[in-house]
C-alpha cells in the first residue's frame, strides 16, 4: 500500500492506495479514510482506476462497460468515484466519467518501477 494525491475538479484529494493486476492490467483503488471512533477509521471516499495497460503511453478513461469482469482484456480503461456513510457500508454517491469529454479524461504512464 502507498499514498496518492491528486486534484479532483480542482480540489486537493489524497488517499491510501491498493493495487493489483487482473488479466495483465492494473487495478487501483484509493480510499480516503474518516476517523469514526478513537481507534477506528473507515473508507469514506473511494476512487477507482481500473484495467490500465502497463504501457508507457496516454490512455483515455471511460465509464465501466459490461465487459469489465467478463472479458477484461478487451474492456476499456475506466474510473469511478464514490462516497459512503454511517460505518462505511451505506453507499451515498456514485460518480462516473463523462464519456463525452473522454479527450480530457486520460492517464499517462511515464515509467515502471521494478520492486525487488
Amino acid at each position: 500500500m502507498g499514498e496518492l494525491s491528486m486534484k479532483i475538479n480542482g480540489n486537493d484529494w489524497a488517499g491510501v492506495v491498493r493495487t493489483g493486476v487482473y488479466s495483465n492490467r492494473l487495478r487501483t483503488v484509493v480510499d480516503k479514510y474518516k476517523k469514526v471512533e478513537k481507534n477506528l477509521s473507515i473508507p469514506w471516499e473511494i476512487f477507482s482506476l481500473q484495467l490500465v495497460d502497463k504501457t508507457i503511453n496516454n490512455q483515455r478513461i471511460y465509464m465501466q462497460d459490461s465487459l469489465a469482469y467478463i472479458q477484461p482484456e478487451i474492456s476499456k480503461t475506466y474510473a469511478s468515484f464514490g462516497t459512503v456513510q454511517d460505518d462505511g457500508d451505506v453507499v451515498c454517491d456514485l460518480f462516473d466519467v463523462a464519456e463525452a469529454d473522454s479527450v480530457n479524461n486520460w492517464i499517462q504512464i511515464t515509467k515502471e518501477k521494478k520492486w525487488v
